[in-house]
């Protein structure tokens, strides 16, 4: 089964990849905008019919199509925000997944979280654009917070326009993930890092970002 599922599928980067290797892609996105980025990256697959790309939310969807691959990367899992939503999503991507089919996806850990986000940055850009940022972990909810500023010049006038969005993850921590897998009727085959795929992990919650390969089970119980 080439068909893969793309979720939080953003500019369509990731799906662009799969669809050069002759996969038939579909890309799912909360934002409307995100989504018209992606339409646009991938016009030429789109209009040969090998792509599409779907606003949805990936705490719950059912789709028509049955696929062999779904993946949600870029750490796009620690943005829900608590475990009810998190076992919403693995439950319907079981619910799509062909037989034996294959979901992987990557989490910030809670050591990857307080070492990562953290600290300000600062960059301006030749079209003078500044964007500054503002990292920090939360204590009493076990979020990290990322407040991102950006203050974009007026082509016509010497002001600067200015707007401020909030990017959080949460921590979940993996043995509770690795429980919602195996609830919703998933094996986990490899629990690893970015830099070799073919090692497992022993010890996932020492290791800033960790990657699940999973495998559905036909039958959940």
């Amino acid at each position: 089964n080439r068909n893969v599922l793309d979720l939080c599928c953003g500019t369509g980067n990731l799906s662009e990849e799969f669809l050069g290797w002759n996969y038939h892609v579909t890309g799912l996105d909360l934002s409307p905008s995100m989504l018209e980025f992606a339409k646009h990256n991938n016009k030429t697959y789109i209009e040969e019919g090998s792509a599409e790309f779907i606003q949805g939310n990936i705490i719950e969807f059912s789709l028509q199509k049955q696929y062999g691959l779904v993946t949600c990367l870029f750490d796009s899992i620690n943005h829900l925000e608590n475990y009810e939503q998190l076992s919403g999503c693995f439950n319907s991507v079981h619910g799509v997944l062909s037989d034996n089919g294959y979901f992987v996806f990557d989490i910030n850990t809670e050591m990857g979280l307080r070492n990562m986000w953290k600290g300000t940055h600062l960059v301006h850009r030749d079209d003078d654009t500044c964007v500054f940022t503002d990292s920090f972990f939360e204590e009493a909810v076990k979020r990290a917070y990322t407040i991102v500023y950006c203050f974009e010049k007026k082509t016509d006038e010497e002001l600067f326009r200015g707007f401020k969005e909030v990017i959080y993850n949460t921590v979940f921590k993996v043995v509770e993930v690795a429980k919602l897998l195996d609830d919703a009727g998933f094996n986990i085959i490899r629990m690893t890092e970015l830099k070799d795929f073919s090692v497992n992990v022993d010890k996932p919650e020492s290791c800033n970002r960790i990657f699940f390969f999973t495998q559905k089970r036909v039958n959940k119980i």
